[in-house]
């Protein structure tokens, strides 16, 4: 990790281990209705974890809600996020 540099326009996500989920499709279902409904919601995927060359398993990939999340949503990001 390195300040001020991003994969794809995203500084930062967050990885959820869906162990809920044995689908691994609740989250990214969910997320993808709310946004092709108009209703705010943060950009996901999937990544398989990889630890000194262990395999920690498929983890579901969330893009994280911040000052760029707003921009893409909102005209300014200049009001308070609240989750």
């Amino acid at each position: 990790f390195e300040e001020g540099y991003s994969l794809f326009g995203v500084e930062g996500f967050n990885l959820h281990n869906q162990v809920a989920d044995d689908s691994y499709m609740g989250e990214q279902f969910g997320y993808y209705v709310m946004r092709e409904m108009g209703v705010p919601a943060p950009r996901t995927g999937y990544a398989e974890l990889t630890i000194d060359g262990q395999l920690e398993g498929l983890y579901s990939l969330v893009e994280r809600k911040d000052a760029d999340w707003l921009r893409r949503w909102y005209t300014s990001a200049e009001s308070n996020l609240y989750e």
